[in-house]
């Protein structure tokens, strides 16, 4: 988002900071051309149904000089990307902002100072709402507005978010992350969540729900907690106490993620903050999480860490250890024998590819009877033996 007050000189400034004069108005200079397409009331709403599209929409106003620079800078950068590979993913457009002219916008969009330019990226198709607003990213309000390159990074970054252009170097790459048992802290979780949507196979589905879903971050609901507190929370959650690989948990009441500290500094390991990360997009269904309540506690680990892990190698992020060793293996056979779209649409989208195969093969009930054996279970050792013997039933899956 741009902010300029009408009387700043500082979208006028170019080159070694020197003022140039403006020939041209904005209107003048949308009218003369004719990648950058004007909005009005009527047919600003139909921007948001453009599905997997970047839009750019610079809002302006007549008698606003740094709205001319803007103007300009807009129309260079559409030209631009029009000669490039993203020709048909990045959409602009431009808007008067005149109580006289667009009423409704003008009421809609307060600016107390334009010129205005917003980024969307429209990955629902729908029209944006506070817990989803689609927007996805704005440069830094200040002489750089003008600036072209400024404008191609930021729709560069953008596209990367989503896909479209592999970047030079991972998230874990950049800040130095190269095992699983790197510490982290409460201020690394915002990199942890732009791991999510990085490359991986669970990314088509996290892409869209990340998107879609802008209150999940685990940057703005996780908290680490000691050891007495995790406990407690753990057994208010899930009706008993935690396992020896357990180092966090997510309320599907509240999507607050509770992690257990491994040190005195407050710390987690990488590995644990996005396996938790993850959780937070799994299917919910009155106010559960539904497929840790179809296929119990081991199959719901034991897949999370099998995203987990997919994510952290796409990072490439070696495996310090592998904890949910056994429940990763039951996923593992699982992905083996029906392919790791049915599990993941299980897993994110609350469809049945698992009962439909196990009760097609007869296999259901004895699975629910392992299922509901291990969860009683004594000790891990049973529990471990109840999980091996669901591992060769699904081995019989054709």
């Amino acid at each position: 988002m741009y902010l300029y007050g009408p009387d700043s000189q500082l979208a006028a400034w170019h080159g070694l900071g020197e003022p140039a004069p403006l020939a041209q108005s904005a209107k003048q200079i949308y009218s003369a051309q004719t990648r950058v397409r004007e909005l009005t009331d009527r047919g600003f709403q139909n921007i948001f149904y453009d599905l997997d599209k970047l839009i750019v929409v610079s809002f302006w106003a007549d008698s606003c000089r740094p709205c001319d620079a803007v103007a300009s800078t807009v129309v260079a950068v559409a030209q631009k990307i029009a000669q490039g590979p993203h020709a048909n993913r990045v959409k602009f457009y431009h808007a008067q902002w005149d109580a006289a002219v667009n009423p409704r916008l003008f009421k809609q969009y307060g600016f107390k100072n334009i010129p205005v330019v917003y980024f969307y990226y429209m990955c629902s198709g729908k029209q944006p709402t506070n817990d989803a607003p689609l927007l996805e990213a704005a440069t830094r309000g200040d002489r750089f507005d003008t600036d072209v390159a400024s404008y191609l990074r930021n729709i560069d970054t953008i596209l990367q978010r989503h896909g479209y252009i592999v970047p030079t170097r991972s998230v874990a790459q950049s800040r130095g992350w190269k095992h699983s048992h790197t510490p982290v802290d409460q201020g690394d979780f915002k990199y942890v969540d732009q791991m999510l949507i990085e490359p991986s196979r669970a990314r088509p589905y996290l892409d869209r729900l990340y998107c879609t879903n802008a209150k999940l971050r685990l940057s703005g609901l996780a908290r680490i907690v000691d050891r007495s507190q995790f406990d407690v929370i753990y057994q208010r959650i899930n009706g008993q106490s935690p396992g020896a690989d357990t180092m966090g948990v997510v309320d599907p009441r509240t999507n607050k993620v509770y992690l257990l500290t491994i040190n005195g500094q407050m710390q987690i390991y990488l590995n644990s903050a996005v396996h938790e990360a993850v959780h937070l997009f799994t299917c919910r269904a009155n106010g559960r999480f539904a497929f840790y309540d179809r296929y119990g506690f081991g199959i719901n680990e034991g897949f999370t860490q099998l995203l987990t892990e997919d994510i952290l190698a796409g990072q490439k992020v070696s495996m310090s250890s592998r904890p949910y060793d056994i429940e990763r293996q039951m996923a593992e056979k699982l992905v083996q024998k029906l392919g790791f779209a049915a599990v993941a649409d299980d897993y994110f989208k609350c469809t049945q590819n698992i009962v439909n195969a196990l009760n097609k093969n007869g296999k259901f009930m004895p699975f629910m009877t392992l299922r509901t054996a291990a969860t009683r279970a004594g000790s891990g050792n049973e529990r471990n033996q109840k999980y091996r013997e669901i591992i060769r039933l699904f081995d019989g899956l054709p």
